[in-house]
């Protein structure tokens, strides 16, 4: 997860902002029970702080505290609402879209700036001129198909059974398909 969802892919997110827009994804506040990890949403927000400030010609050594604080209050108050994507897409257009007059790095600014500025931003984007596309199936849709088929033989390998890993949050939020798991059962009862 953390790796797809890093600072190196604004590029991508930038390049391709109306599939980011319109890609499946879950809210920073499911994460947790996602992968059971509960610090997942926090570490990713880090992350994207992290390279902000790395971007940035700033003199001063950046305090990690400070950036977890942050990382943390910006869950807090964003997480039920904010997308994975939303965060990729708000922190890759950041200095160029949302960032306030501070010449300095401020992270307070990044959660003053999310609230204010980027909802607003992207009820803006219009996409309509475009013919509609239909939507694909689920199962094409971009989501990590092959990693959550790994997951899932991981964990069948791990002694869960199918009926374990369609109780998980994954299930659940619909990230994870009756056809991955079987897909899943099949890769495992082949290579015995």
């Amino acid at each position: 997860m953390i790796a797809f969802f890093t600072p190196g892919r604004w590029s991508y997110c930038v390049e391709n902002l109306e599939k980011c827009l319109q890609a499946p994804s879950v809210k920073l506040s499911q994460l947790a029970e996602l992968y059971q990890d509960k610090e997942l949403a926090k570490e990713l927000i880090a992350s994207q702080i992290t390279g902000l400030y790395a971007s940035t010609t700033g003199s001063y050594q950046i305090n990690d505290a400070i950036v977890r604080q942050t990382a943390e209050m910006f869950v807090a108050h964003y997480g039920r609402q904010c997308s994975v994507y939303d965060m990729m897409l708000y922190f890759a257009h950041y200095t160029v879209e949302f960032k306030g007059v501070s010449y300095q790095f401020d992270v307070q600014d990044i959660l003053r700036q999310f609230k204010t500025k980027y909802w607003e931003w992207k009820r803006s984007l219009d996409f309509e001129d475009e013919p509609q596309k239909p939507q694909p199936e689920p199962k094409n849709q971009v989501r990590g198909h092959a990693a959550l088929i790994d997951l899932c033989v991981e964990r069948l390998r791990e002694g869960q059974t199918a009926d374990d890993l369609r109780a998980c949050g994954l299930y659940k939020y619909g990230a994870l398909t009756e056809s991955e798991i079987k897909k899943a059962q099949d890769i495992l009862s082949t290579t015995f």
